[in-house]
C-alpha cells in the first residue's frame, strides 16, 4: 500500500460511503453486534489459523480476523451459505454495520445460512493475503460444516465494494496471475521466461511481484472456492477461467452485457439490473431493499425480466437458482500444488468439497469429457503439462473446468532461515536482531503483516526494521503478538516468495500511543466523476487540493473516467477548487457533480 497522499491519489480504492461505516467515536470499543432477527447467532469465529491472532481483541487487531453465523431457526441442516463481505476502501468498514441487516434476514428467511466477514484491514500490509484469507474463510466453514449445518456444495458470497473487489481477486486467481498491490497486476504470460520478471519493473513494493492464489493453506485437502458471487465492484476480470465462480454483477440499465473477457471465458453472468436513473451510468454500494428514504433506488429487475423487485429479492432468487436449483453446478475442483512454476516433476493433487464427487481429468490440454481419467489419488506430471479438470456430483450439472498448466521455469529466490514458525522473541526497549537468508546471494527483501511501517500502523512494536541485507531490528516499544510476513526475490519485477512468522514481544509499553488505537474509519465522499480528464489536468487538481491541505482520492469510474472523493469536512472546500478549475479550463475538464 502507498506510503504517503501523492501515491494514495492514484490508488483506485473503493470507499464504502453509507451510513453503517463511521468513524469510531471511542477507538476502545468495538461495533454493536448486527441482529439479524430469526436467526440463531454464533459471533466472533476465528476462521485463520492459531498465529495469525494476537490475543488482542480490539478493533484493529483480532476482530478484523472473525466472521459471525446467522443460522435459521430449528435444527442445524445442510443449508447454503451466504457471505457477506463488507466494503470500505479496505481500510474501514465492519462486519456488523447495519448496510446488509435487512439482506441477511431476507436470505435467513429462505432458508441460507448467512454470515458476515471481517478480513485485515490497512494500513498494514495485507495484499494479497487479504485473498488468501477468504479462500481460508471457505476451507474452515467446510471443514465445520457438520457443526454449523451448512452445504459444502453450495457457499456463495455478496461484496459490496471493496468488498466485490475481495471476492472477485479470489474468484478468478489461478495461479496465472500476480500483485503488486492493490490494482496493480501481472499475468504470468508477459514475464521473461527466463528471469520470471516484467521487462519494465517498478520500484518499491510494486518490485515484489505476489501470487494472487494463495500456494499453501492452513486445511490441506480442504476446497476453497466460492461458487458464485454477488457484487457492485470487481477485479481481475481479464483472468476469467474455469475457476471462476457464477456471478451476479449489480449495474445500471446501460450495461447489460457481461465484459467480453467474461463472455471468452464461459463465465456464467447475470446482471442485476438497476432501474432507477441514478444508476444508469454504474453502481456503487446500492440500496438493497426498498426501505428508507432511498429505497426506491434498490429497483431491479426480475431475473426473467418481466417485472421489478428490490435488489435484495434478486439476489436471494439469483443464489436459489445458482446453489440450490436445477440451475445448480458441482463446485469447480482445485488442483494443487497452486504454484505452477516448477522445475522438475511435481505431484498433483485434485481437491472437491464433496467425496462423492466423481472428478475427471486429462494431461494434454484437450477438454475432460466422461471418458476422460477418473480422479482417484495423486499424480506426477512433468513441466509443461496442462491439467484440465471437472467434477460430477449427484442432483447438479457438471462443474465448468478448472486449469493448471506447470510451467517449466528456474528456482526462485526463497527463504532459507529461519524456518521454524516462531521468531526468536523480544523484548520492550531491549535492542533486538534476527537475520533472514535466501538461497541466492543478491536477495531483495520486503516486510508485510503487523509489522507493515505506516504512519497509521499504531499496533506495531514500532522501531523494527528490515533492511537491505535482510536483517529484522530496532528496540520495540509495544508489547504483543504478531504476525510477520517475510518475502524475498533476485531482481526488480520478479516473482517473490515468502515464509510467515510469528513474533512475541513481552514486557512493558515504552510509548504513550495505545496499542489498541485504531486509526479512524475513511469517511471520504464522492464529489463527482472527472470524465477523461487529460494528466496534465489532473496533475493541476491534484496540486491544487494538496496545496490546499485536502486529502484527495481519485477512483476508476471506467473507462477514462474517475471518481473524485475526499473526507466529508473537505467537500465543501474541495467543491471549490475543483469549481475553480472547471472555470479556467472549460474545454478539458468536464465533471459531474455529486449532490
Amino acid at each position: 500500500m502507498p506510503r504517503n497522499v501523492l501515491i494514495l491519489l492514484w490508488c483506485s480504492f473503493f470507499l464504502l460511503t453509507m451510513p453503517g461505516v463511521a468513524a469510531a467515536a471511542d477507538l476502545e470499543i468495538l461495533p454493536r453486534p448486527l441482529i439479524v432477527t430469526g436467526a440463531e447467532s454464533i459471533r466472533n469465529v476465528k476462521y485463520l489459523p492459531a498465529w495469525r491472532y494476537s490475543g488482542d481483541p480490539g478493533p484493529r487487531r483480532d476482530y478484523e480476523l472473525v466472521l459471525d453465523l446467522h443460522l435459521p431457526a430449528g435444527p442445524r441442516e445442510r443449508r447454503p451459505l451466504i457471505m457477506y463481505v463488507h466494503g470500505g476502501g479496505y481500510s474501514a468498514g465492519h462486519k456488523d454495520e447495519g448496510y446488509q441487516a435487512e439482506l441477511l434476514k431476507i436470505l435467513v428467511d429462505a432458508g441460507f445460512a448467512v454470515g458476515s466477514l471481517n478480513y485485515p484491514l490497512n494500513h498494514r500490509g495485507i495484499f494479497p493475503q487479504v485473498w488468501w484469507d477468504f479462500e481460508e474463510a471457505a476451507r474452515f466453514l467446510r471443514v465445520n460444516a457438520d457443526k454449523y449445518g451448512l452445504d459444502p456444495n453450495a457457499f456463495g458470497a455478496v461484496g459490496i465494494s471493496a468488498g466485490g473487489w475481495v471476492i472477485t481477486t479470489s474468484g478468478h486467481a489461478d495461479g496465472r496471475t500476480f500483485t503488486r498491490g492493490v490494482n496493480q497486476y501481472a499475468a504470468l504470460e508477459s514475464l521473461d521466461p527466463k528471469t520470471l520478471a516484467e521487462a519494465k519493473p517498478r520500484e518499491g513494493e510494486q518490485s515484489f511481484l505476489r501470487p494472487t492464489l494463495a500456494q499453501t493453506t492452513a486445511y490441506p485437502g480442504v476446497s476453497g472456492r466460492w461458487q458464485a458471487l454477488a457484487y457492485d465492484f470487481a477485479m481481475c476480470t481479464d483472468r476469467a477461467n474455469g475457476f471462476s465462480p457464477a456471478i451476479l454483477q449489480f449495474v445500471g440499465t446501460n450495461r447489460t452485457t457481461p465484459a467480453p473477457e467474461l463472455t471468452a471465458a464461459g463465465v456464467d453472468w447475470t446482471p442485476a439490473i438497476l432501474t432507477n436513473s441514478f444508476w444508469t451510468r454504474g453502481v456503487h454500494a446500492p440500496k438493497l431493499t426498498r426501505n428508507g428514504h432511498e429505497g426506491e433506488r434498490s429497483i431491479t429487475r426480475t431475473l426473467d425480466g418481466k417485472g421489478e423487485t428490490q435488489l435484495a429479492d434478486v439476489i436471494r432468487d439469483w443464489f436459489r437458482r445458482e446453489l440450490t436449483g436445477p440451475n445448480a453446478r458441482a463446485p469447480v475442483p482445485e488442483i494443487w500444488p497452486a504454484a505452477r512454476l516448477v522445475n522438475g516433476p511435481v505431484e498433483v493433487s485434485i481437491v472437491v468439497p464433496d467425496p462423492t464427487s466423481v472428478v475427471r481429468y486429462t494431461l494434454d490440454g484437450s477438454d475432460p469429457g466422461p471418458s476422460a481419467t477418473r480422479y482417484t489419488k495423486p499424480f506426477t506430471v512433468e513441466p509443461g503439462t496442462r491439467v484440465r479438470a471437472f467434477a460430477e456430483l449427484a442432483g447438479r450439472r457438471p462443474s465448468r473446468v478448472a486449469e493448471a498448466k506447470f510451467v517449466s521455469a528456474p528456482s526462485l529466490a526463497h527463504i532459507t532461515a529461519p524456518l521454524e514458525r516462531n521468531l526468536p522473541p523480544a523484548q520492550t526497549g531491549k535492542p533486538y536482531s534476527v537475520r533472514f537468508t535466501a538461497n541466492v546471494t543478491d536477495a531483495r527483501w520486503n516486510m508485510q503483516g503487523d509489522l507493515w511501517l505506516e504512519p497509521k500502523a499504531t499496533t506495531v512494536p514500532s522501531g523494527l526494521k528490515l533492511d537491505d541485507s535482510g536483517v529484522l531490528s530496532g528496540t520495540p516499544t509495544t508489547p504483543g503478538i504478531y504476525w510477520v510476513q517475510i518475502w524475498v526475490n533476485q531482481r526488480p519485477g520478479q516473482v517473490a516468495t515468502h515464509r510467515d512468522y510469528r513474533l512475541v514481544v513481552t514486557g512493558t509499553a515504552t510509548t504513550t500511543k495505545p496499542a489498541n488505537e485504531m486509526a479512524a474509519a475513511d469517511d471520504h465522499q464522492q464529489i463527482a466523476t472527472l470524465r477523461g480528464w487529460p494528466d496534465e489536468d489532473l496533475k493541476l487538481l491534484r496540486e491544487r487540493l494538496l496545496a490546499a491541505k485536502l486529502r484527495p482520492v481519485l477512483q476508476d469510474a471506467g473507462g477514462k473516467n474517475l471518481m473524485l472523493l475526499v473526507p466529508a469536512s473537505e467537500t465543501q472546500a474541495a467543491r471549490a477548487v475543483l469549481a475553480q478549475l472547471m472555470r479556467e479550463r472549460p474545454k478539458t475538464t468536464p465533471a459531474e457533480l455529486t449532490r
